[in-house]
């Protein structure tokens, strides 16, 4: 045990939440290792009472500790957090999570744009930190942060931690099962907030073309939450799966339970991702761990993600991520091989034990700086 105190921060702590997952894994960790933590949020949702507390309810006297490691989570502007990063005496890392760009929301949403504008902003900001040291999800994160000022010199790479062992746990849904399973057809695959980034266009351009040359009973399975600030996004795919004639071909289910969301992964024939941003994208290891051959563009964080456990393209190449889906559910001998690449991926670089013990050792740097 350690009396050196470790102060885990974010701006919201909510449970399903891939940077509340990140902070929760994060003080299991280190809390596991011996040290004293203490986590705050802006906002803390009921469930995580228990663990963690309203930054407002800290006081001063945890700012206060020269010796004391703060890990401050960065991924949108937040006046309050950069106060503390300009007040605080402690050692300081922040863990960026990257900034969506507002280019993605402003045909949609006044509100978004705005929010992703003063993101950027914030980073900035919190890049100038004199003294912090910078920890990326991913080298993509890292190099962000480079152009907004940080010294590479202080940046490091530490994957997110995540709950994908903990989905292998829980019970399927067989409701899902008994709908989906046996039904004729490609199951394909998606898992993201039904956000401008994700690039669900290119999703139904690529199952209309696949339907039309492989499978005409193939279908897109879109897990992930809709967002009624993001309705004119929605209501955009929702048209253009009428244009391309793909209203019974389409599944969109909304925010889904941990059982449902294992499910739809195991029976998935193809995990396709033609995401435009992401600074790191867990649902690409979440594909790893449960077997689903992965297609995706090569963009942003995604091939470093990715690594070779699955077929990579240009964003604008159609046609490959066809063949790519037919070769996936087509061949086996090649549906085996990134099943096996993507299990042994996760394995190596993405399981807990990994992770923790890269959080370990950059913990260690920043208490001995």
């Amino acid at each position: 045990m350690t009396d050196v105190p470790i102060y885990l921060v974010t701006i919201h702590l909510a449970p399903h939440d891939a940077i509340g997952n990140d902070l929760l894994g994060m003080r299991e960790c280190l809390t596991g290792a011996g040290y004293r933590v203490e986590a705050y949020a802006a906002e803390v949702h009921p469930s995580l009472a228990g663990v963690a507390r309203p930054l407002s309810a800290a006081g001063d006297e945890f700012r206060k500790n020269p010796k004391a490691l703060l890990i401050y989570h960065h991924s949108a502007g937040w006046a309050a957090g950069e106060e503390l990063l300009e007040a605080s005496r402690n050692r300081i890392a922040v863990k960026y999570h990257n900034v969506t760009p507002p280019r993605f929301f402003e045909p949609y949403s006044d509100e978004f744009t705005q929010a992703s504008r003063g993101g950027e902003a914030a980073t900035g900001r919190v890049a100038g930190h004199r003294t912090a040291l910078f920890w990326g999800d991913s080298s993509f994160n890292c190099e962000d942060l480079v152009r907004y000022g940080a010294p590479r010199a202080r940046c490091r790479v530490l994957a997110p931690f995540h709950r994908t062992e903990q989905l292998s746990e829980v019970e399927l849904d067989r409701q899902v099962l008994r709908r989906y399973q046996g039904a004729p057809g490609a199951r394909i695959l998606f898992v993201g907030g039904v956000k401008p980034n994700k690039g669900h266009l290119q999703l139904l351009r690529v199952l209309a073309a696949y339907r039309r040359k492989y499978d005409p009973d193939a279908r897109l399975f879109l897990v992930g939450g809709l967002d009624p600030r993001l309705s004119s996004y929605t209501s955009h795919l929702k048209d253009a799966v009428t244009a391309h004639g793909l209203e019974n071909n389409v599944v969109f289910t909304g925010g889904v339970s941990a059982a449902a969301l294992r499910s739809y992964f195991l029976m998935s024939d193809a995990f396709l991702c033609l995401s435009e941003h992401e600074g790191f994208c867990v649902p690409l290891i979440e594909a790893m761990f449960f077997r689903s051959p992965i297609v995706a563009a090569a963009s942003t964080a995604i091939p470093e993600t990715v690594g070779d456990a699955g077929l990579l393209w240009p964003e604008d190449e159609l046609g490959c991520f066809v063949e790519s889906i037919a070769a996936c559910t087509g061949d086996q001998a090649i549906r085996r091989g990134f099943q096996e690449k993507g299990w042994q991926r996760f394995q190596d670089v993405y399981r807990r034990e990994a992770v923790s013990a890269q959080l370990l050792r950059l913990v260690e740097e920043a208490l001995a700086g």
